[in-house]
């Protein structure tokens, strides 16, 4: 058989085979077309059979497929079908024009040749596929692959033609346009300016701008309206006529460098570049000129704004486009890993407009994009003005590229003059503008319109235009101008008391006078600065009473409430408002930015002189700064929330602060431990006074907690078993959560496995609507004790691994370095030495970062240990000399003093460490299993010191103790270290010992 070509296009048709009338009939062409639509697979004869026959099939059908094959084979020779029984499809050497195609229009874009998308667009001129044969399921597909591929055939035809000077070929090649095509229409309009045609290019638009409005209720998109803003102002820049809509004149090196870092994410990946300027000085537009041009290529573009008022709400400008982005807001890796994978599906600009106004979880996606970005097509341009955008620029500094927009030059407003017909006044609008682009732009704009005379202000500018709305129009636009750069004319309508719709005709009035402009969600201030200057321009006092009317409607969002209170002089509203917004900042995981919210929130109150206000502030962000891992300032806020709780006479709010300046944060400043003991004792006190058994709970909770790390076990366990009873009295998750966490401690780090999976088992459920991230941290963590003890090694590497992704979920940084010096243990344990020093010299400099008094000196320890085990004394000796320096709690001295007495030989570090494991107390059979490297370490310093007895009573109560809860590796580890003490004493039992030791440990993956 010679060359076999399927037509799929028009009416199905058979080229180039024997048979020249067919078999005839309709099924056995269906078939065909069947097997021609999915010809890069076989075709089940049960999916044959419904397609053919989708309401009644023959009685034998397989033997009816059969016999219509045999038909097709006999009409058109044997290779034109293959397959059999189970399935058929068509044969490989036969073509499909589609295909062809396919074909013709890569090439077209590859070599930017319009012939080759000439030929294409003649195979399928038609403009239809399967002319006669019913929409059906197995068509549908096709049909709307056929029409994706029509339309890439004119648009990679029209841009060829485009490329190569050639206008009059892209029209042709374009067609007729889809109304809400809108890449379609840009090509369209280039096109047609190329031509010549500037006035019917701008028809294009404003088809468009109406087909979108009236069909879909939307504006264009960014690359549109960029398109347009181009033609507008577009001037004799020397670029070819042909070149994608750019930017205003004067800007050739910005865009090039833009082009640029386009270029170079399409080939390496993703890059971020930031456009630094003044307010109006042309950021916007540079950004919409490159996506613009990115569009024109075929490229996806993503366009957003940051708000000011929406700092506090996680991600928001992704979330406006990438729906639910932030809808696992508590998993930040996941979820910034996540945004990226979706960005990159395909090749993508992301504009991020006003980035001064982001909240700092954006900005963090930033840095992670610029940092662990995946290696696929992705530019982010973010605009932000440099002095509100410091904070930004600093933390992305060292990992993006930046581009300063300064005044544009005199040859480009030259050129502006002359392009819009008074080059006259070239210099003079040089001189009073001072090459300020909006200002610039406007000038001319005004000129353009019947203005006499050049300006001498932008807001003279502004102020003219206005005028032409008239006074209604006016009123809107000043109401609007104080909720902020957007205007939604729904809140407008409600703070002048007048018709939703009523306003959004004089909202369109503007924008016809080029103040406002469609965005994606409401009408839009064309420029800050025209915004700026109707706020400025409107007296004040009604625009505090548009403020005031403004915080009444948008009382659902605080941060945006709290901005119209400040500026009503309601301070104390603003900082109430501001404290809600910082609370859903933290349940969003974005403490940087309930940091920011808090200290705002901290100005108001102390403007209203508001003690019980500025103590909740406060507190607040003491706890905030907690999470955050700076400690000195957060005991700062809790020893001046104290002071201002006291001043107000809240005893209930002394009571929270008193908790606080006893927990988490105190310790790890180094405060003495004594004296955190009487702040809890003072809030236990005053819950019993208040009745608060929630807060007695949590009081007695962190009670257990310390009493934990000072080694006082049974105790520990009193208070923890207390702390549960008021929480289940309390009857509420929280406090039954903290309760349980409490209890939770003496009992994990006792090594009790069953007591402690009875409690995990209960508190699991209850930490995640609890909201509790920093608990599950720890629930995470030491659920991993138990395989611990049973060596279960895989089960341990599962749990660190998970404990170490809420890490970063919750936003707990401080909490690092805990994690990983015992994953360096475990490493330890295991015998795997050289991953043991790598994980705890991590965890050692994590520590470092953040200092803390209980954290720095357990990855201290265990690092020492390991490099003791290692054959590095002198280094050993450092690393625990200077985590000794850092511990003040009883457990992490007692931690670093055990390996250093043994390093060292001292006697006093000795002394020292006997007295503090002399000191433990713990209930009847238990021991500090977790603790068992520097208990195992005094004894072998006994050993050392010629004592073998006293090594033994030392080993004593922890082998007992393992051997009862069935701690294998303190088995193994002490069995060792007691075995060596029996032959310092020549018992005979030495070497059994020894031997059962190292049976145990061959038996449990641990080295022999």
């Amino acid at each position: 058989m010679g060359e076999v070509s399927v037509r799929l296009t028009g009416r199905l048709e058979v080229r180039g085979a024997p048979g020249s009338a067919g078999p005839g009939g309709p099924t056995p062409r269906r078939l065909l077309a069947l097997l021609a639509v999915h010809r890069r697979r076989t075709v089940p004869t049960p999916e044959i059979v419904d397609a053919l026959w989708p309401d009644t099939a023959p009685r034998r059908p397989e033997r009816a497929v059969a016999t219509l094959v045999s038909r097709l084979r006999a009409a058109y020779g044997p290779e034109l079908v293959g397959g059999g029984g189970p399935g058929y499809r068509l044969g490989p050497a036969v073509r499909v024009d589609v295909d062809e195609a396919a074909d013709l229009v890569d090439r077209c874009t590859r070599e930017r040749d319009p012939a080759p998308g000439l030929r294409a667009l003649d195979l399928l001129a038609e403009e239809s596929l399967l002319i006669g044969e019913p929409d059906a399921e197995w068509t549908r597909p096709a049909r709307d692959a056929f029409a994706a591929l029509l339309r890439r055939a004119r648009t990679a035809t029209a841009e060829a033609a485009l490329a190569r000077g050639d206008p009059a070929t892209a029209l042709g090649a374009l067609g007729p346009v889809d109304p809400l095509d809108e890449p379609a229409h840009v090509l369209l309009m280039r096109a047609t300016a190329a031509a010549g045609d500037r006035a019917g290019a701008l028809q294009v638009y404003e088809r468009l701008r109406a087909a979108l409005a009236d069909e879909l209720g939307v504006p264009p998109s960014t690359a549109s309206r960029a398109a347009h803003t181009a033609l507008l102002t577009e001037v004799a820049t020397g670029a070819s006529p042909q070149r994608p809509p750019t930017a205003l004149a004067g800007r050739d090196a910005e865009r090039a460098r833009l082009t640029a870092a386009w270029r170079a994410a399409r080939t390496s990946g993703t890059r971020v570049v930031l456009i630094v300027g003044e307010g109006g000085i042309g950021k916007t537009a540079l950004a919409a000129g490159l996506a613009a041009e990115v569009a024109a290529e075929g490229a996806r573009v993503l366009d957003t704004r940051c708000y000011a008022c929406e700092r506090s709400l996680f991600l928001q400008p992704l979330a406006d486009v990438l729906p639910d982005v932030a809808a696992d807001g508590d998993d930040l890796r996941r979820v910034f890993t996540g945004v990226a994978g979706r960005l990159a599906e395909r090749p993508t600009l992301l504009v991020l407009d006003d980035l001064h106004n982001a909240g700092l979880s954006t900005v963090e996606l930033l840095h992670f994009l610029a940092r662990r970005g995946p290696r696929r097509p992705l530019l982010v341009v973010g605009t932000l003005r440099a002095a509100e955008g410091r904070e930004a620029l600093d933390v992305l500094a060292e990992v993006t590229d930046r581009i300063e927009l300064g005044p544009l030059d005199a040859p480009a407003v030259a050129r502006l003059a002359a392009a819009a017909g008074r080059p006259d006044l070239a210099a003079t609008i040089t001189d009073r503008t001072r090459g300020h682009t909006l200002f610039v732009v406007e000038t001319l704009r005004g000129l353009a319109a019947g203005g006499t005379g050049v300006p001498e202000t932008l807001q003279a500018v502004v102020l003219a235009r206005l005028r032409r709305v008239g006074r209604e129009g006016e009123e809107v636009l000043r109401a609007g101008a104080v909720l902020g750069a957007a205007l939604d004319p729904g809140v407008v309508a409600a703070m002048l008391g007048r018709e939703p719709v009523e306003v959004a005709r004089r909202c369109e009035a503007a924008v016809a006078e080029g103040l406002l402009v469609l965005g994606e969600r409401t009408y839009e201030f064309a420029n800050d600065l025209v915004q700026e200057v109707l706020y400025a321009s409107t007296a004040p006092p009604l625009r505090i009473a548009h403020h005031r009317r403004a915080a009444d409607l948008l009382a659902a969002a605080p941060e945006t409430l709290a901005g119209h209170a400040l500026a009503a002089g309601d301070h104390a509203r603003a900082a109430r408002a501001l404290l809600v917004a910082a609370d859903r900042a933290v349940r969003a995981v974005a403490h940087a930015d309930a940091e920011v919210l808090l200290g705002r929130a901290l100005t108001a109150a102390r403007t209203v002189a508001d003690d019980e206000l500025v103590a909740r502030v406060l507190l607040a962000r003491g706890q905030v700064r907690e999470a955050l891992g700076t400690w000195a300032d957060a005991l700062a806020d809790l020893r001046a929330a104290t002071a201002a709780a006291e001043s107000a006479g809240d005893l209930r709010l002394e009571m929270v602060i008193a908790r606080e300046r006893g927990g988490h944060v105190a310790v790890a400043f180094g405060q003495p431990l004594d004296g955190c003991e009487r702040h809890l004792d003072r809030a236990l006190r005053l819950a019993g006074e208040l009745g608060d058994r929630a807060a007695e709970a949590r009081t007695l909770a962190w009670s257990a907690i310390l009493a934990t790390n000072r080694l006082r076990f049974a105790e520990a366990v009193a208070l923890g078993r207390r702390a549960v009873a008021a929480g289940r009295a309390a009857g509420t998750d929280a406090a039954l959560v903290a309760a349980l966490d409490g209890l939770k401690t003496p009992y994990a780090y006792l090594g009790a496995v069953g007591p402690l999976q009875e409690v995990l088992a209960e508190l699991g459920p209850l930490l995640g609507p609890a909201g509790l991230g920093k608990l599950e941290i720890w629930a995470a963590f030491e659920s991993a004790f138990p395989a611990i003890a049973a060596a279960d090694w895989a089960t341990v590497e599962r749990r660190l691994a998970e404990a170490d992704a809420l890490c970063g979920d919750r936003d707990q940084p401080a909490h690092r370095s805990w994690l990983t010096a015992h994953r360096g243990w475990v490493h330890r344990l295991r015998g795997r030495l050289d991953d043991a020093v790598r994980d705890g010299a991590q965890a050692v400099s994590e520590a470092a970062r953040r200092p803390h008094r209980w954290f720095g000196p357990c990855a201290a320890a265990h690092l020492g240990t390991t490099l003791i085990e290692a054959g590095r004394p002198a280094e050993a000796e450092q690393i625990l000399a200077r985590g000794l320096e850092q511990a003040r709690a009883e457990a992490y001295r007692l931690r670093c003093l055990g390996p250093l007495a043994l390093v060292t030989g001292s006697r006093e570090l000795l002394a020292e460490a006997d007295g503090l494991v002399a000191g433990i107390t713990a209930p009847p059979g238990e021991a500090w299993l977790l603790g068992a490297d520097a208990v195992i370490a005094v004894a072998e310093a006994w050993r050392g010191r010629g004592d073998p007895a006293r090594a033994r009573a030392v080993l004593a109560p922890l082998l007992a103790a393992a051997r009862g809860r069935g701690w294998v590796p303190v088995e193994v580890l002490a069995g060792r270290a007691d075995a060596a003490a029996a032959e310092g004493l020549g018992l005979p039992a030495a070497a059994a010992l020894a031997g059962a030791a190292t049976a145990l440990a061959r038996r449990s993956g641990m080295p022999a």
